[in-house]
């Protein structure tokens, strides 16, 4: 791997590495917030959806609350007014509420809005229990009946007569709900469910509120009474959804997004099934509620009125919802309809104390209740948006990074070339001088370092050069020296080994350099040394030779005969003195 290479890859770990690590780590602890903000979000939406749907049907509970005690003060004024028909008939006609509703046919349903008369009957009830003066639907009725007697009522079993009239004055009587029960095929007929049932029957029922009239002299005169429409309790529910349409004409059971009304018996008295209101068979008998022992025959036909008491087998929180309405508390929890919808159900407590209501001082409850999806949707709308704006976020941290990470890598590709390019020139350069190129200079164009580094090498390159030229010139003149000092030997060596008489030759210092062979026979020398014998030493043995010679080293050219006797003969020598030159110097 080139050294470009290892650099550029030190450079991007440590940039790059640092960079994924903490982006993972970002990457984590933000997939953590987001989980946790999403789950605090759903809780906090779904926590404010409920107090909302709460909120709603405590809202709606307290306008049923101020209804009711509207009618109370409508059955003051029409105690006050006279027992006539002129009396009741304008009684009857203005006092009206607009209600609306469906009409039409199955295939072309159509919307109406009417303002409907508030009490389908106004009655006047003398002491004997016959009825002095009565007007249905705004007409007055010929038909006057003694409803002492049950079996003489709307409903046949009906006692708001006897119920009334022994009550103090000022005091009212406020009946249940009481109406002919409307089965599923009575309502459906042809139609598959509720909400596409226009042209089935509609259930018609009355809530008979009831006062004594007392004379003067506290005498009992009679009992009035009036009847509220059923239609106008049905307003208050049925046009309730949780939804973002907020209110519809007819609300749609299979969702779960609807709202209904039950008494404080725990009976249903609205609701957008009819089959499941409280209602009288043919003989003025309640139907028994839906429960686990109802017949098939009975779910069938849809004669099976819902009571919330015995709805435990369906959901166990409806027996709660009732008990919780009754101890004046409101709230949300969970149920499953019989339509097997699961949804979130609030609820919240009418409250009134009139009549057989005194004991709990509760008349009944509202419920509202939004399918378990659309209750979340909010909350899952928060944490989609949560979830896309933390991809979105996380996208562009990965891009961010992605970029940031190409221009690290091209900042650290330059960054090491800048400092690798110079040292391979450099590197190149020594290789250079390695291979004998003294005089190689490298051009450097980089950061101050490198670049003070590259001058330093040419310096050294070029001190170099310079030095190994001045060895070059000398080791020249050395050579030079030594081939002249090898002649001049050689030339005194062929001298002196060619002459046939004792030869030496002598420096300044009086020491013998060389001598032939002769001269070494003569003066009894076995050394075969070529020179350097001090000349003292060379002539020990012929004083008579070593003192003229002595004498005379310095003269220029001398000669002369010394005799002398050795071994009983006569010797003559011819002594000379010499110089010895091979070019400029002497010897």
């Amino acid at each position: 791997m080139s050294f470009h290479k290892k650099v550029l890859y030190v450079f991007c770990g440590l940039t790059l590495l640092p960079l994924v690590l903490l982006a993972t780590f970002a990457g984590q602890s933000l997939d953590t917030v987001e989980q946790m903000l999403r789950a605090s979000a759903i809780s906090a939406l779904d926590e404010q959806a409920a107090e909302t749907l709460e909120l709603r049907a405590v809202m709606v509970a307290d306008e049923v609350r101020t209804f009711l005690r509207r009618i109370e003060s409508d059955l003051g004024a029409l105690s006050q007014l006279p027992a006539d028909s002129a009396s009741y008939l304008w009684f009857s006609q203005n006092h009206r509420r607009l209600i609306w509703f469906r009409s039409g046919t199955n295939e072309s349903p159509r919307e109406e809005r009417l303002s409907a008369r508030l009490y389908k009957e106004l009655a006047f009830i003398g002491p004997d229990g016959v009825e002095r003066l009565r007007v249905v639907d705004g007409l007055l009725s010929d038909d006057l009946r003694d409803v002492s007697k049950p079996a003489n009522t709307t409903y046949l079993t009906e006692t708001y007569f006897s119920a009334a009239k022994d009550l103090p004055e000022g005091r009212v009587y406020v009946s249940h709900l009481t109406g002919w029960h409307v089965s599923k095929q009575d309502q459906l007929g042809e139609a598959e469910n509720p909400g596409e049932a226009i042209e089935g029957a509609r259930y018609e029922g009355v809530v008979r509120f009831a006062r004594p009239v007392f004379s003067d002299k506290g005498e009992l005169q009679g009992v009035v009474v009036l009847s509220l429409d059923h239609r106008h309790l049905m307003e208050f529910t049925q046009h309730i959804t949780p939804t973002d349409e907020r209110y519809v004409v007819f609300p749609s059971y299979q969702s779960g997004n609807y709202a209904f009304m039950f008494d404080n018996e725990g009976w249903i008295i609205t609701h957008p099934k009819f089959w499941d209101i409280r209602g009288l068979d043919k003989d003025g008998h309640l139907v028994p509620p839906y429960s686990k022992s109802s017949s098939p025959e009975s779910i069938a036909s849809g004669n099976i009125p819902y009571n919330l008491r015995e709805a435990s087998f369906i959901h166990p929180n409806y027996p709660e919802v009732h008990q919780s309405v009754l101890g004046g508390r409101s709230g949300v929890l969970d149920v499953t309809n019989v339509g097997g919808s699961r949804k979130i159900m609030a609820f919240a407590p009418i409250f009134f104390d009139s009549g057989p209501y005194a004991e709990t001082g509760v008349f009944g409850g509202i419920t509202i209740g939004a399918e378990v999806k659309q209750f979340h949707s909010m909350a899952e709308s928060a944490a989609e948006n949560i979830r896309l704006l933390y991809q979105a976020f996380l996208t562009g941290a990965w891009v961010m990074i992605g970029i940031t990470s190409l221009l690290v890598v091209f900042v650290a590709f330059r960054l090491s070339h800048n400092i690798t390019g110079p040292l391979s020139t450099l590197i190149s350069g020594t290789k250079e001088m390695a291979r004998g190129k003294l005089g190689t200079q490298v051009d450097v164009s980089s950061p101050v370092e490198v670049a003070d580094l590259a001058t330093a090498f040419n310096t050294m390159a070029r001190q170099l050069y310079e030095r190994r030229e001045r060895l070059l010139r000398t080791l020249a003149v050395l050579r030079r020296s030594r081939k002249e000092m090898k002649r001049e030997r050689d030339f005194k060596q062929t001298i002196v080994e060619n002459v046939a008489v004792g030869i030496l030759t002598l420096d300044n210092d009086e020491q013998v350099t060389s001598l032939n062979g002769v001269a070494r026979t003569m003066l009894n020398i076995e050394d075969e040394s070529s020179g350097n014998i001090p000349l003292a030493k060379a002539l020990h043995g012929l004083p008579e030779i070593y003192r003229p010679v002595s004498a005379n080293m310095n003269v220029d050219r001398w000669s002369e005969y010394v005799s002398l006797e050795r071994n009983g003969r006569s010797l003559t020598y011819r002594l000379a003195l010499h110089p010895l030159s091979s070019g400029s110097e002497d010897g």
